[in-house]
């Protein structure tokens, strides 16, 4: 599997209430992997983990 980051960037979103509008700084990350090897349900867990420590560093440190 090949996990491609991108630049961050500001872009407008949703705060957690659904209802106010911020500039939050977003990465849009990419996995690109063999489907004949890798379920796509594992890939996605994956992407979301990998999210969850980019929005949470501190969780690295809660895992060990």
């Amino acid at each position: 599997a090949i996990l491609g980051l991108g630049r961050t960037q500001e872009r407008l979103a949703f705060d957690k209430d659904g209802k106010t509008v911020i500039a939050k700084k977003m990465m849009p990350l990419c996995l690109t992997f063999d489907h004949r090897l890798i379920d796509g349900a594992a890939a996605a867990r994956f992407v979301n983990a990998i999210k969850e420590y980019l929005e949470n560093p501190l969780l690295l440190l809660m895992d060990a």
